[in-house]
């Protein structure tokens, strides 16, 4: 078991740098000049944790700092942070979703099966380019790692009746809050896995379980929001209620963050509404399908069925925000629902096809090759804009900096150059 696991962590590593090996090659770009001039200037909290910031995200300027203090001012050293971060994650995605098959009764292959293509599939997904590919989409990478960290124990606590594994989930909660506030949409999740157990092992009390088990989350939640209050100053933040509470664009974002979840940028919002529309209704056809003739869920559904609910629930926080349709731009907003419709799509695909193994194959490997050419696209797009912004920092020796206003750069970077 050991052997096995120090095999798919060298695969996931090697994997992710060799996805990802044009990011290492950026320079900063936009927001990361501000980000590391704010930790240069105001140390390991320099940023998003003072009453100026509209965020209140002090381990991202924690993990900035150590960045700084590791690294230098070599943005390289930034990327491989946020790649490493990313992988993990993946192999997060893959121990969550082999507790949650191993729980409801999954075969031993099937919860392989699902849990290793969901964990390489979120690897090389074509929509995280802007959360990995950028040092400033640092915070959904890092509530995501702690989401999902806390969502695991959560997990295998109900299974194991581990008693320190719930204090470790809430610790990693309230890690997973300071790093982003899409990490509130947790407490829902761990809702889900009570419906969950309820379903598959029913019995008396679970209203009173789920009270008793959810209730701690939403105590974090509102001290959270106390400190965060204290700290910055406001409830809201972020970029204004207007922003995050425009209700009557909430059913058209809705179908763009489901479509995104699943596909790269395609030329419009047709064709991306209309792939993805068709690419969900046929596999869900084909799920019934399989149901009717064998008179009985497919274990995989039943993951499939879960994972589609914890994605709508990690839709809450961002359902305000915007994500282009042709762009990489916002398209770290879908990053943690992701996680959880790539789960529900390869469990759903696992469905269908468990006992066809030739197809499964061809089928899985299929989908992995479309994510690495979408993703190989999206990436020389961030190559190229990394290549513009370190072209134009190598020019500052040959600028009058006594006459010209230099905008986003590090002080100490301006100094060096």
């Amino acid at each position: 078991m050991q052997k096995r696991s120090v095999q798919l962590l060298t695969i996931a590593l090697g994997l992710g740098f060799i996805a990802y090996l044009p990011a290492v090659t950026q320079s900063f770009l936009n927001d990361d000049f501000v980000l590391v001039n704010g930790v240069l200037e105001g140390g390991p909290f320099g940023v998003f944790a003072n009453k100026d910031a509209i965020f209140f995200r002090p381990l991202v300027s924690l993990s900035l700092f150590a960045d700084v203090s590791l690294w230098g001012l070599d943005a390289r050293g930034f990327h491989v942070t946020n790649i490493l971060i990313h992988v993990a994650n993946s192999i997060w995605l893959y121990l969550l979703a082999s507790c949650i098959g191993f729980w409801i009764g999954l075969e031993v292959r099937d919860r392989r099966a699902a849990s290793g293509l969901s964990a390489l599939v979120f690897l090389l997904h074509p929509s995280h380019t802007e959360a990995v590919s950028w040092i400033s989409g640092r915070g959904d990478l890092l509530a995501t790692f702690f989401v999902l960290g806390s969502l695991t124990c959560y997990v295998r606590w109900r299974y194991l009746a581990t008693s320190r594994l719930p204090w470790i989930s809430y610790l990693l909660f309230a890690a997973a809050l300071a790093s982003k506030e899409s990490a509130a949409c947790l407490p829902l999740l761990i809702a889900i896995v009570e419906a969950l157990r309820w379903l598959t092992k029913p019995g008396r009390g679970a209203l009173r379980s789920l009270v008793v088990n959810v209730g701690p989350y939403f105590g974090w939640l509102a001290l959270y929001l106390v400190i965060r209050r204290h700290s910055i100053g406001h409830w809201v933040g972020g970029y204004g209620t207007d922003a995050h509470f425009q209700l009557n664009q909430i059913a058209d974002r809705m179908m763009v963050f489901i479509a995104r979840s699943l596909l790269p940028p395609l030329p419009d919002k047709a064709t991306l509404l209309w792939t993805a529309g068709t690419v969900v209704g046929l596999l869900a056809l084909s799920v019934v399908f399989k149901r009717a003739t064998s008179g009985r869920w497919p274990r995989p559904a039943i993951l499939a069925g879960a994972s589609v609910g914890f994605f709508l629930c990690t839709l809450v926080p961002v359902l305000g925000l915007q994500t282009s349709v042709d762009t990489v731009t916002g398209e770290r907003f879908v990053y943690l629902p992701s996680v959880f419709a790539v789960l529900a799509w390869c469990s759903a695909l696992r469905a269908v096809l468990a006992r066809r193994t030739t197809w499964w194959n061809v089928g899985a490997a299929a989908l992995c090759l479309v994510c690495i050419v979408s993703l190989t696209r999206s990436n020389l797009t961030w190559y190229r804009a990394g290549k513009i912004a370190g072209e134009i920092v190598s020019t500052l020796d040959r600028v009058d900096t006594e006459t010209a206003v230099v905008l986003n750069l590090t002080r100490r970077q301006a100094l060096r150059e």
